[in-house]
């Protein structure tokens, strides 16, 4: 009995992967022979190489099966292209931990994929929901992502003012206080420069009667200068009558 047993062993060592069946026997009798010796040893390192065959040739059976599949390909929200394999996008849960972790280092639109606010579409452009995702993934689609409008999160500021008119109220709730330049912009070039002289009117040429009337003291010196004509004249025609005159200084 226990020579076909040995040789019903042997026929199974020689299947594909022998080294590895070898080395794990030798573990197992080394094992079994530290804790006791039982009866029959090779019944219990039989099963056990019977169980390790049936998983690996359980795996080897589903890895064949995946790798029949044509991947998924889908293009992000920001024109990436990935490539997953099928079995990775079965279910809704794992198409959307791929998408997370291909979002994890992307700035501003990658908190709102972390929650979920976005949409895959497939090739026809049409909406799938997470609820009918596993009633539609077919293998080899190519699906594209579209996220969400994303609200505002700050008010958008004040147009600037006109005509200069700066607004000098309080500011804005969630805004930085405005900024003033602290030099004033520089001016033009200045404008050119004249010479202005003062004009001088020409001098009114006076008569020898006005300049004879500026020399002395007014109508005293006028009065003075007739009465020395007069004076003259009379001596010329009367000599004989004689004209005094009096007059105070």
């Amino acid at each position: 009995m226990f020579r076909p047993t040995v040789l019903w062993t042997i026929e199974i060592l020689l299947m594909p992967g022998v080294q590895y069946l070898l080395h794990l026997q030798e573990e197992v009798i080394q094992v079994l022979e530290k804790k006791d010796k039982l009866s029959s040893p090779e019944d219990k390192l039989i099963s056990r190489l019977e169980n390790v065959i049936r998983r690996n040739a359980h795996a080897s059976i589903s890895e064949g099966k995946r790798d029949s599949r044509k991947p998924i390909k889908l293009k992000d929200a920001v024109g990436r292209r990935f490539s997953f394999p099928y079995y990775r996008c079965e279910t809704w849960a794992g198409i959307e931990e791929l998408i997370r972790q291909a979002f994890f280092h992307v700035e501003i639109i990658g908190r709102h994929v972390q929650e979920g606010h976005y949409d895959l579409m497939n090739p026809a452009g049409e909406v799938i929901l997470p609820q009918v995702w596993e009633d539609h993934v077919e293998p080899g689609w190519s699906i594209s992502m579209s996220m969400w409008p994303m609200p505002d999160s700050m008010p958008r500021p004040p147009p600037p003012p006109v005509h200069g008119i700066v607004d000098r109220g309080p500011p804005h709730p969630g805004l930085p206080p405005p900024s003033f330049p602290c030099n004033p912009p520089p001016r033009g070039p200045h404008p050119p420069t004249f010479d202005v002289r003062p004009i001088t009117c020409p001098k009114k040429r006076t008569s020898d009667f006005d300049s004879s009337i500026s020399k002395k003291n007014g109508f005293r010196g006028l009065w003075r200068n007739l009465f020395g004509v007069f004076r003259n004249k009379s001596k010329d025609h009367d000599s004989d009558s004689s004209i005094s005159f009096y007059f105070d200084d």
